[in-house]
């Protein structure tokens, strides 16, 4: 039966020329929109020129401040001189000896995080993705199966993830436009993925960048946060050297891989 995830040549998640035609016209429509309403487009003109240009001004102009939050203590708590680094060398790109160190520390913290973007308070949408809903169990309207559950297979509410393991959201970014907030996503999570190299299940995204971009006038801000576990152990790693069970607060959850 075709679906886009086992129909992978017309994916537009692995069709690179779908997803830069896209980009393309989003920005586009950003342009125009800017044009018809520049007091509610909080993105200059020149940013505006092309994707490319696009993406160098959230990476030079709009990251930092954000990467500064998410390695900061709230949610990674790297070491202050390794993020003071990492924001400085954020636009030319950051070097593997930056990158190992930081992996090196995050991995030994104990500390797992996801990486999000919502338009709706935290306490509504920050421990979201851990539930049920979103998942591919078949159903209507599924989309993706939750990375963390219990050991014995069942799914976490959002009430047990907050108050059995501790999560906690830490918003990082925002902006009144859906489209920036997304990029901003995009490219913390690909920094984690591609960069960091972090695991599923240290790492508590699957893919980069699936949400909808499209902006939204009627929603006057949009987030970009972090749900972080603390006092993580993992227990045991599969065959690939991923977590395969932990114990979050000495409750033992499984990684759904």
């Amino acid at each position: 039966k075709w679906n886009p995830i086992n129909n992978p040549k017309w994916n537009p998640i692995n069709n690179q020329a779908a997803q830069a035609r896209a980009e393309e016209q989003r920005v586009n429509d950003l342009a125009r929109y800017r044009m018809q309403h520049p007091d509610r487009v909080q993105v200059p003109t020149e940013a505006l020129a092309s994707p490319y240009a696009f993406e160098r001004y959230v990476v030079t102009e709009l990251c930092p401040g954000a990467v500064l939050n998410m390695l900061g203590p709230d949610v990674f708590g790297c070491p202050k001189l390794l993020v003071q680094q990492a924001v400085q060398e954020l636009p030319q790109g950051w070097s593997d000896q930056l990158c190992s160190a930081m992996r090196g520390c995050i991995l030994k913290d104990g500390r797992i995080v996801y990486v999000g973007q919502t338009g709706r308070e935290l306490d509504q949408e920050a421990l979201r993705w851990v539930t049920e809903r979103g998942a591919n169990d078949g159903g209507a309207g599924a989309r993706n199966r939750p990375v963390l559950s219990w050991k014995n297979g069942n799914r976490i509410t959002m009430k047990q993830a907050r108050e059995l393991l501790g999560a906690r959201a830490v918003k990082v970014f925002e902006h009144p436009q859906k489209m920036v907030a997304c990029k901003v996503e995009e490219e913390l999570q690909h920094l984690l993925d591609a960069k960091l190299k972090l695991p599923l299940g240290i790492r508590l995204h699957r893919h980069v960048a699936m949400g909808a971009k499209a902006d939204d006038p009627a929603t006057p801000f949009f987030y970009v946060f972090c749900t972080v576990f603390s006092n993580v152990k993992v227990t045991r790693y599969n065959c690939t050297g991923q977590p395969d069970t932990m114990t979050i607060n000495n409750h033992p959850v499984r990684v759904e891989h």
